[in-house]
């Protein structure tokens, strides 16, 4: 009996020794301030050669486009991103002033500029009743193309995300 008992004993100090080996949190389970993460990542829009700063709490995933030359988005499908890439050279005698106003024309907008001169436009989609997008988009110039993303979500939603939609455009890069 008192050799089961100190097998026991010995187990339970062992599990105990091995449970405390944790360096990543404090005693209550949190993780120690210099391990969050408190910048956003610059996510890379597939090989569009575009990047934007999402927050990292809320996700972000690619999915599949036959129409767009990146598709993505929070995981749970309240926003995405859309975007789309010409050459240049497709528009050779446009500014890129004169580029982002044609494209907000086709959408029905007119082109805006945010507080560090970059141009986009915002527009409702409703061709579907059922399905009402509200978009923010805006346009860059690359060295070899113009890109157009396109931050977007259900019109119910744009209370939530619209101001976010116009932070993290802010964050964008382009090549």
């Amino acid at each position: 009996m008192k050799r089961l008992t100190a097998m026991i004993l010995a187990l339970c100090m062992l599990f105990a020794l091995s449970a405390c080996g944790n360096n990543n949190s404090t005693a209550d389970g949190s993780a120690y301030p210099e391990d969050l993460i408190t910048e956003d990542f610059k996510y890379p829009l597939g090989d569009t050669g575009a990047k934007v700063a999402i927050p990292a709490e809320l996700g972000f995933e690619a999915y599949e486009s036959e129409l767009n030359d990146f598709y993505g988005g929070g995981p749970g499908g309240d926003w995405r991103i859309v975007v789309n890439t010409e050459p240049k050279s497709d528009y050779p005698d446009y500014t890129l002033a004169v580029y982002a106003d044609l494209s907000a024309q086709a959408n029905g907008s007119a082109i805006e500029q945010d507080a560090n001169g970059n141009y986009y436009y915002t527009y409702i989609n409703d061709s579907d009743p059922d399905k009402i997008y509200r978009f923010h988009t805006s346009v860059r110039e690359g060295t070899d193309m113009f890109y157009r993303v396109s931050f977007y979500c259900f019109d119910e939603y744009w209370e939530s995300f619209g101001d976010r939609f116009t932070e993290w455009a802010m964050t964008i890069e382009v090549e």
